[in-house]
């Protein structure tokens, strides 16, 4: 049997290593935020209860163009995403 002498390795990180293990940490802390971060995916009835909430923009007559746009894209999403249910047709 033949015994291996591990004396002569090194057992710190090598200092040139440091500055490519310090930008994968950070890479990989970013990512992982991003995950985190990232916003969950709505149902039909969240969107459709966010758009009846817009439309007291409607009753007071304060709906301007671009959130006209966004609660029509809000409904066509409803209709997209549910359509054979009560809430898509």
């Amino acid at each position: 049997m033949r015994w291996v002498n591990l004396s002569h390795r090194p057992t710190t990180i090598s200092i040139h290593l440091l500055p490519r293990l310090s930008t994968a940490f950070f890479l990989l802390v970013v990512l992982i935020y991003l995950y985190v971060r990232r916003p969950a995916p709505r149902s039909p009835r969240q969107v459709m209860y966010q758009a009846l909430h817009d439309l007291g923009e409607v009753l007071d007559h304060d709906l301007q163009a671009s959130e006209k746009e966004q609660l029509v894209a809000k409904l066509e999403l409803v209709i997209y995403q549910a359509p054979e249910t009560n809430l898509g047709s």
